[in-house]
């Protein structure tokens, strides 16, 4: 063990907890609450947040004061295999798109054009060039 210098202390550096307005806020809306916490304060207190979500609650989670993931609870609309249905739909409100009729064979007149399979072939093959 070494000696101490004369004049010097030695010093523990205290911790302090950061107050929990500095990790969490929350608003509420007529929908339920918003909460923002940020990525520590999520690891550290998960169950309690998923808890706070299955009541309704919204979690907005931050990283360095920047948004990074929404935490909500789940909806039939936000299956992944909706997705593109979902964007498809919100750009034939937009007007850059239009919907064709659903796809039965019931839903489309029939045709009454009727080409010889040897026309059908040539224009295909003229069409669709050398592949």
């Amino acid at each position: 063990m070494r000696p101490r210098r004369r004049g010097t202390t030695a010093r523990r550096a205290e911790w302090t907890p950061r107050p929990a307005l500095d990790e969490c806020s929350l608003v509420r809306l007529p929908w339920g609450m918003v909460k923002t916490t940020n990525i520590r304060a999520l690891k550290d207190r998960l169950s309690a947040f998923l808890r706070d979500v299955q009541r309704g609650d919204v979690i907005l989670v931050t990283d360095r004061g920047r948004l990074v993931a929404e935490i909500r609870p789940p909806t039939l609309e936000a299956r992944a295999a909706d997705v593109p249905e979902r964007k498809l739909r919100y750009l034939a409100t937009e007007g850059v798109v239009k919907l064709g009729l659903p796809n039965r064979a019931g839903a489309y007149r029939r045709s009454g054009v009727s080409l010889p399979d040897k026309v059908v072939e040539e224009a295909l093959g003229w069409t669709r060039g050398e592949r």
